[in-house]
């Protein structure tokens, strides 16, 4: 009975340092597994490094140009904000210029009728008329000299009173 104690004892220990090695065996297996696929990973990035080191390169040249498109953007906006105030001012100088221009044709239909009229005046004038002497008697006044009469125009309380425009 001792016997079949010790070698149940024995074959208990042998048990315990068999999964103790194989413990141990297991870690081993886990590590070299680990550096294996450390190792095939490395290996990978090292074969298409000159692949990596293109997109690293294009991936600094896309930062900088999206940064220059980015500084651009906001002087154009700036720029943008001054046109703007630029074109309103421009469009109330042409509504002035628009209203300049209509008073000035208003006045130049209004010089043109006095011109027609001053035209028939003058073509009026050129021919004697019997009656002017009638016609221009309540402008003239008689000076002390008969002969010498002058041509004035006399106001009246009325007139003065009067707005004198010609438009």
């Amino acid at each position: 009975m001792l016997l079949s104690f010790l070698i149940l004892l024995l074959s208990y220990v042998m048990i315990y340092i068999i999964f103790s090695i194989m413990e141990i065996l297991s870690i081993f297996v886990a590590l070299c597994c680990g550096g294996l696929i450390w190792y095939l990973r490395f290996y990978r990035r090292f074969a298409s490094r000159e692949l990596i080191n293109e997109l690293r390169k294009n991936n600094l040249e896309l930062k900088h140009t999206l940064q220059s498109c980015d500084r651009d953007r906001i002087e154009y906006e700036q720029q943008n904000i001054i046109l703007k105030d630029e074109i309103a001012l421009l469009y109330q100088k042409n509504d002035d210029l628009t209203h300049i221009v209509s008073e000035l044709s208003r006045y130049y239909y209004h010089l043109k009728k006095i011109s027609d009229k001053m035209d028939n005046l003058a073509r009026d004038l050129q021919q004697p008329l019997e009656d002017l002497d009638r016609k221009i008697k309540p402008f003239m006044y008689e000076s002390e000299d008969e002969n010498n009469e002058e041509f004035v125009y006399k106001f009246s309380d009325q007139d003065r009173n009067r707005e004198w425009w010609f438009f």
